[in-house]
C-alpha cells in the first residue's frame, strides 16, 4: 500500500479516539463535580446538623433559665407578701405603743405643769421679753424738750388676720400728761443687740382707754424679735385669767431708775390686796417699773403690768393693772 493510502485510512480512527478521549475527559470532570458538590453538600449538612443541636441545646437552656426566673419571682413574691404583713403588723403595734408613749408623755408633761416653778426659772423664762423704753419729746423747732421712759412686754398677735408685735406697757410712758405723743421711742431687748426706733408721726401705737395702758408697735422685727414672741401659740396664753389668793407670790419685772443701769432686775412679794382693776402688792415697785409685767410664780403667767404709785420719794405702794381688766376693755377674751 502507498503511504498516502494508509494516512487516509488511519485519519478516522485517529479522529474517533480523539473524539473517545474527549468524551471520557468530559465525563470525569463531570464526575468529579458531581462528587465536590456532593461533598460540600454533606459538609454543609453537618454544619446546619451543628447548628441544630446548638439550637435545641440553647432553646433548653432557656427553658431552664425561663424556669428559674419563674421560681425567683415567686419566691420573691412570697417573700415581699410576708414582709408586707411583718410590716403592717410592725406599724400596728407601733401605732399602739406610740399611743401608750404619748399618753406617759401627757401624763408627765401635765406632772410638770401641775410642779410650782421657782422663782429664778421663771424670771430666766420671761426675762427675754422684758423691754427697756427710752422716749424723748421734740418742740416744733426739733429741739428735745423732755425725755421719759419705762418698761414693756413684746408679744405677737393676730386678732384681725394681720400680724402685730407689739410692745405693751403702761400709756403714761409714752404719753406726756397722757396727751402729747413723743417724736420717737426706742426699744431694747436684753437679748437682742438691736434698738429699735419707732417713730410716733406714723402712727405705730394705739391705747386701752379709759385704762393707763398703750401698745408701742414694732414694724420692722428683726429674726430674734420674730424668734422670742412665737413661743405662745395664741399671745393670750401668756397671761393670768384668773384672780389671784390673798399671799399668792409675785415677781416685778422691768428697769427701774433705781437700781442696776440698764439691766432688767425683778423683785418678789406677795398679792396683799385688791383695788378695783389693780392688785395690791408687796413688792416694791419703782420709777422705770411701769410697763413691765408682773408674773404669778406659782402658775408661771402674767397677772398684769406693774404701775408705779410714789410713796415718799423711792419706795412706793405697788399697784398691778391686772391683765384681767386690760383684755376686756380691749374686747380680747383670755382663754387660759
Amino acid at each position: 500500500m502507498h503511504k498516502k493510502d494508509f494516512q487516509q485510512k488511519m485519519l478516522p480512527i485517529a479522529l474517533f479516539a480523539i473524539i473517545v478521549g474527549i468524551g471520557i475527559h468530559v465525563e470525569q470532570k463531570r464526575i468529579a463535580g458531581e462528587q465536590e458538590i456532593q461533598n460540600t453538600l454533606i459538609a454543609q449538612q453537618k454544619i446546619l446538623n451543628q447548628y441544630a443541636q446548638d439550637i435545641t441545646a440553647l432553646k433548653s437552656g432557656v427553658i431552664a433559665q425561663n424556669k428559674k426566673v419563674t421560681e425567683v419571682e415567686n419566691t420573691f413574691s412570697k417573700n415581699n407578701q410576708l414582709l408586707t404583713e411583718k410590716l403592717k403588723k410592725a406599724e400596728e403595734e407601733s401605732k399602739l405603743s406610740g399611743i401608750d408613749a404619748n399618753q406617759k408623755i401627757l401624763a408627765i408633761e401635765t406632772s410638770l405643769a401641775n410642779v410650782p416653778k421657782s422663782l429664778i426659772s421663771v424670771i430666766q423664762e420671761w426675762k427675754p421679753r422684758v423691754a427697756k423704753i427710752n422716749c424723748i419729746w421734740k418742740n416744733t423747732s426739733g429741739r428735745i424738750y423732755a425725755t421719759g421712759g419705762g418698761s414693756g412686754f413684746i408679744f405677737r398677735e393676730n386678732i384681725d388676720k394681720v400680724e402685730h408685735i407689739w410692745v405693751l406697757t403702761n400709756k403714761h410712758v409714752f404719753l406726756d400728761d397722757g396727751r402729747y405723743t413723743p417724736y420717737s421711742c426706742s426699744i431694747k431687748l436684753p437679748g437682742d443687740e438691736t434698738i429699735f426706733e419707732v417713730f410716733f408721726s406714723s402712727g405705730s401705737y394705739r391705747t386701752i382707754d379709759p385704762l393707763d395702758v398703750g401698745l408701742i408697735e414694732i414694724v420692722n422685727p428683726d429674726a430674734y424679735v420674730k424668734s422670742i414672741t412665737a413661743i405662745k401659740k395664741v399671745f393670750t396664753e401668756s397671761f393670768c385669767s384668773y384672780t389671784p389668793s390673798l399671799g399668792e407670790k409675785v415677781a416685778i419685772l422691768g428697769y427701774p431708775v433705781i437700781g442696776t443701769v440698764g439691766d432688767i432686775t425683778a423683785t418678789e412679794g406677795i398679792i396683799s390686796g385688791y383695788d378695783s382693776d389693780y392688785y395690791i402688792t408687796s413688792a416694791k415697785i419703782e420709777h422705770g417699773n411701769s410697763g413691765g409685767i408682773a408674773l404669778s410664780i406659782e402658775k408661771n403667767c402674767i397677772l398684769g403690768i406693774p404701775t408705779f404709785v410714789r410713796k415718799g420719794e423711792i419706795e412706793t405702794l405697788g399697784r398691778i393693772l391686772s391683765a384681767q381688766a386690760i383684755f376686756t376693755r380691749w374686747g380680747v377674751p383670755l382663754n387660759q
